[in-house]
């Protein structure tokens, strides 16, 4: 079954073409390094071992369990029966700590006034405007694992989540730790279920489909706010527990591999190790919008490290900035990660649209490969849409033709 979070950039749609290619490639491993929600890893399924990479840790665990798991997921009633008691106690206690949050949420849920919706939304207080809710989250930073968890509630509320679907977040989480500490489950059960949150997190998300920026309570939006602050966050994390799961079976999971790194220094390492891919497939990021700044959250509830936050986003500080998403260090890095596949000795699949950074920034893709390899052929071409990454004003999406490279020795 996989798993249905949406992530920028996907290749989904692109996922079939890549599993026809590799038909004719030799047999091998194959290294998706730039994986994101492994669009293309669940496209091409058993037919090879698959090896994928992605540096942002939420994605990195999805592939983990969808690729490399060895115990066996829980389900809904499973999971429900070793969380619920650890749950409830975090869940009692932050509503009895936050019980204005709630008093203005449940105002504005029933009157669907927009000056009630405001005041309990973006006028609620979160670690950014308040030195209250800054010195609780400073003290939880040298406190990990401290009681109870609150860091959405403090962070969150009011934004891409309700109140009350923060503190269910935040329970949710109390729970599995707890969970893992007393032997009730173990860690890769617990990064299926903290998969199974994180799809629970994108479906009740007032956002535009990622972590960006939230929308902001309007009179043409009241009804779609309502009706996601209305989701019980539990309810769909139940529900997730029982649609996802890993691909394969346990003998085919034995022979791939997940890692979390920025591709560049993971593909030097592996260059210097005997056991390689036969095919890397990379779709590096084409555009100057940080991927870091689109899924943030997920990554912030999954290390529950309370981190400190800024901007409109409540970006994590020291968040991952890539070099292939910056103007003064794109061509550096591809040619560096076309290099490297090259040395490597590997059949390489690069997919990069082209209106690209580094197409932008002067540079030819073919003529890239042909400086490293010896062989180069473009094996799809397709005109798709991709999202604009702009603000209120600009475009959702853009034209643009994209294609697959194939380059080998």
């Amino acid at each position: 079954m996989g798993i249905t979070i949406s992530y920028m950039g996907t290749k989904r749609k692109l996922g079939p073409v890549v599993k026809r290619v590799l038909h004719n490639l030799p047999d091998g491993p194959i290294l998706d390094a730039f994986a994101g929600m492994s669009a293309i890893g669940q496209a091409v399924s058993t037919d090879r071992p698959i090896w994928v990479n992605d540096v942002q840790p939420f994605p990195a665990s999805a592939g983990r369990f969808l690729f490399c798991s060895k115990s066996c997921h829980l389900n809904s009633v499973e999971a429900l029966r070793i969380l619920a008691s650890f749950f409830s106690r975090n869940m009692k206690f932050i509503k009895r700590k936050y019980p204005d949050f709630l008093e203005l949420e449940d105002k504005y849920l029933e009157s669907k006034s927009l000056v009630s919706i405001i005041a309990g939304n973006i006028k609620l207080p979160y670690v950014g405007n308040s030195a209250k809710l800054e010195r609780i989250r400073s003290k939880h930073a040298m406190e990990k694992g401290a009681f109870p968890y609150e860091m959405a509630t403090i962070t969150y509320a009011g934004s891409f989540f309700g109140a009350r679907q923060c503190m269910e977040i935040d329970s949710l989480r109390y729970a599995i730790d707890q969970a893992l500490l007393r032997g009730l489950i173990d860690l890769e059960q617990k990064m299926g279920i903290m998969v199974a949150l994180g799809q629970a997190m994108s479906r009740v998300n007032n956002s535009t489909g990622h972590f960006a920026q939230f929308l902001k309570p309007s009179q043409n939006n009241i009804e779609l706010i309502i009706n996601k602050r209305r989701k019980s966050v539990l309810n769909e994390f139940l529900l997730a527990l029982d649609s996802i799961s890993p691909i394969g079976n346990k003998n085919w999971r034995k022979q791939n591999k997940a890692f979390c790194s920025d591709a560049i220094p993971l593909l030097k390492k592996i260059s210097s190790q005997k056991v390689r891919p036969m095919i890397i497939y990379a779709d590096p990021p084409y555009s100057d919008a940080q991927y870091s700044r689109y899924y943030h959250v997920l990554d912030q509830i999954l290390g529950y490290n309370y981190a400190k936050v800024t901007g409109l986003g409540r970006y994590p500080e020291g968040r991952f900035q890539s070099g292939f998403a910056q103007s003064g260090k794109v061509s550096e890095c591809m040619t560096i990660l076309a290099g490297l596949a090259s040395i490597m000795g590997v059949h390489f699949l690069l997919s990069y649209p082209d209106n690209g950074l580094y197409c932008q920034k002067g540079g030819d893709i073919f003529k890239l490969l042909r400086t490293s390899f010896r062989h180069v052929n473009i094996i799809h071409t397709e005109n798709t849409r991709h999202s604009a990454f702009g603000g209120p004003h600009a475009k959702p999406t853009v034209n643009v033709l994209e294609r697959i490279y194939h380059a080998h020795n």
